[in-house]
């Protein structure tokens, strides 16, 4: 796999996003995802883990690219609550519903 972190920050770019919201996108902590943007660090874990993590980093590419949800609306703070529910929602609302072109057949 290996190539978490570039992804991870080409998010960061096209979605203006920051590290807290990827706390909320990925249910991680604050110091883990530093690690993983700035330090280049991969996800760590079992195999089941690091696969959900990446099907999370593929939907966030897919929402940013198909602009669904994303950049977050500006009238939304960082510290805005409703910041937090939003993404989440977008997350949920995709896995939920499954984005048949990046599940394999």
């Amino acid at each position: 796999m290996n190539n978490f972190s570039p992804r991870l920050k080409k998010c960061v770019s096209q979605g203006d996003l920051t590290i807290k919201d990827l706390t909320y996108w990925f249910d991680r902590p604050y110091p883990t995802l530093w690690t993983w943007v700035y330090d280049g660090r991969e996800p760590r874990g079992s195999k089941g883990f690091r696969r959900k993590l990446y099907e999370r980093l593929d939907l966030l590419e897919h929402a940013i690219k198909k602009g669904l949800g994303f950049p977050v609306p500006d009238d939304m703070s960082d510290r805005s609550p409703e910041r937090k529910k939003h993404i989440r929602g977008v997350r949920d609302g995709l896995e939920a519903n499954g984005v048949p072109a990046l599940r394999p057949a």
